[in-house]
């Protein structure tokens, strides 16, 4: 068999019957096309999305002057009792300011005069899907539909209290004296 036989047979096909020929050669043309720029766009959309789920995390931020005993009370709770809970990370204020320095964001803060971070936990789910969990354990909904912080310290003054997001009542933990604000500026929920 020739080559040069088919081809001449394709052209004569494709010369007797011109509109059928352009619209099958049309029809395999915009599949190829779509199904060629569907594909990467797919399949770099959901990398993105894995990659950001990967990186799903929840704050809880203490007071100021937070004491060694607080700390490791409120890592207790959060490790122990709070569930979904894959790893917990302490961020010291100190070492919250280093890294913003480091990122070029130093001089801001040297305006203030004084490091307003406060001390960290970072909370890694199990699932990022188990985020909202997390959340609502270490800060439930209150009735009226907010949250609020609690204190971390026994019945007292000092200020030695941790707040769990934007708020919420800790399993264990006492409310906080009603001297004291009960609100955080800059929440991270």
């Amino acid at each position: 068999m020739r080559f040069g036989f088919f081809f001449h047979e394709a052209v004569r096909a494709l010369t007797r019957n011109a509109v059928p020929s352009f619209a099958a050669m049309a029809t395999v043309l915009v599949t190829v096309l779509v199904l060629g720029v569907f594909i990467p766009v797919v399949q770099a959309t959901t990398g993105a999305a894995n990659e950001v789920r990967s990186r799903v995390m929840a704050d809880v931020y203490l007071v100021s002057n937070v004491k060694p005993a607080d700390v490791a009370r409120v890592r207790g709770i959060i490790e122990n009792e709070t569930p979904h809970v894959k790893r917990v990370q302490y961020v010291p204020k100190e070492k919250a300011i280093a890294a913003e320095r480091k990122a070029g964001r130093g001089a801001y803060y040297d305006l203030l005069g004084a490091n307003p971070l406060p001390d960290t936990f970072r909370i890694y789910p199990d699932k990022p899907d188990n985020i909202s969990k997390v959340r609502n354990a270490l800060a439930p909904l209150s009735p009226s539909g907010g949250r609020t912080v609690v204190g971390c310290g026994g019945g007292g003054g000092g200020g030695a209290g941790s707040a769990i997001g934007a708020g919420g009542a800790m399993p264990g933990v006492p409310p906080e004296p009603k001297d004291q604000p009960s609100t955080v500026p800059g929440s991270g929920w």
